[in-house]
């Protein structure tokens, strides 16, 4: 097991705990400023910026706050894990958000208990990116998908 604190911009400082492995398909989760990813996606950027932001809404909502509303509501939740998603996905290469982008919306839709299909989550993320697109600025023409990698 590895520990490390993370320092990226845009997000509060955290502390990364490296285990071999998470239980069940998790691959990584944050409990504020406790980041802990898998050792076999410990060095994916994109998954570091997913549980990154989970921490900023941790810092951000409240503290207790935040893990309430994110437990109790399934709004706010969706919205949580949406932000998280894509901002995952726009650190991605096109080619790396064509794979991510499907398997994304299956764990949105399967692990947050959201009552929402792959195909209405795939909708949800890809409005996002494009959102994300028209704020920065970033856009591959041939996908339609924001980027923020080679």
């Amino acid at each position: 097991m590895r520990i490390s604190l993370l320092k990226l911009p845009l997000f509060p400082p955290a502390v990364l705990v490296v285990p071999k492995r998470l239980p069940g398909r998790l691959i990584g989760l944050s409990l504020g400023p406790l980041i802990v990813i898998e050792q076999a996606s410990a060095t994916d950027h994109p998954t570091l910026i997913h549980e990154l932001e989970h921490s900023r809404q941790f810092w951000c909502g409240g503290l207790v706050l935040h893990f309430l509303r994110y437990w109790l509501s399934r709004q706010y939740r969706l919205e949580a894990e949406l932000r998280a998603f894509t901002l995952e996905l726009s650190h991605c290469s096109i080619k790396e958000q064509g794979i991510r982008l499907p398997l994304s919306a299956g764990a949105l839709a399967s692990g947050y208990s959201l009552e929402l299909t792959a195909d209405q989550c795939q909708s949800l993320l890809t409005e996002r990116l494009k959102e994300l697109q028209s704020k920065t600025g970033l856009l591959d023409s041939s996908s339609g998908l924001a980027t923020r990698g080679g």
